[in-house]
């Protein structure tokens, strides 16, 4: 398929999914959240509701800090911690609104020990060099290492797009832990997903 794309003269991109950290199910597949009400985020696999969240990713929750923000569903629904926990923290809505099962969660300004590269985006970059694919676009890149390591897998000839996959402060608002500000320099083309 790919070759026959590019045959048409169309430049090809492929996309790495990255560590998808997503909240769990709904029982009536959404949720709406109140500007003001309180909502604990856990990683026991519950259902959630309008005032519990369920994390795929245990690792997560010890690193969520007081002041932190949480942005769900591409920015639609922002909380921030307000207690932390060993296994839940309780956040604050920020921004309220309706969210749905197994949305994206994103941690801007927080560093979470998962690997930004999993196998399946390794593979995806093996393919990406061998079917001479013109872009190769990096989810939630935190360090240029990030974009090292994918450059060692798909060679020179791959360009790499860093996605900015949230924009809401998450650029205006440096991080101590991840270093902030717009991708690194090492990757070219930004891509706003």
């Amino acid at each position: 398929l790919i070759k026959k794309i590019k045959a048409l003269g169309c430049e090809v991109l492929l996309d790495t999914q990255g560590a998808k950290i997503r909240i769990g199910q709904f029982a009536e597949g959404a949720g709406e959240f109140k500007k003001g009400a309180f909502v604990k985020i856990q990683t026991e696999p519950l259902t959630c509701t309008n005032e519990i969240l369920c994390l795929n990713h245990p690792v997560v929750i010890p690193h969520l800090k007081k002041g932190q923000e949480l942005l769900l569903d591409d920015s639609t629904l922002v909380l921030r911690v307000v207690e932390e926990g060993p296994r839940s923290v309780r956040c604050e809505v920020i921004s309220g609104g309706k969210t749905t099962s197994k949305q994206g969660i994103f941690f801007p300004h927080t560093h979470i020990p998962l690997p930004n590269l999993t196998e399946l985006d390794k593979s995806v970059a093996r393919v990406a060099e061998q079917e001479g694919v013109d872009y190769l676009a990096i989810s939630f890149v935190k360090t240029g290492s990030d974009i090292d390591e994918l450059r060692q897998l798909c060679g020179n000839k791959v360009k790499i797009a860093a996605k900015i996959e949230c924009v809401y402060r998450a650029i205006a608002k440096p991080s101590k832990n991840r270093g902030g500000g717009p991708p690194p320099p090492h990757a070219p083309k930004p891509l706003i997903a």
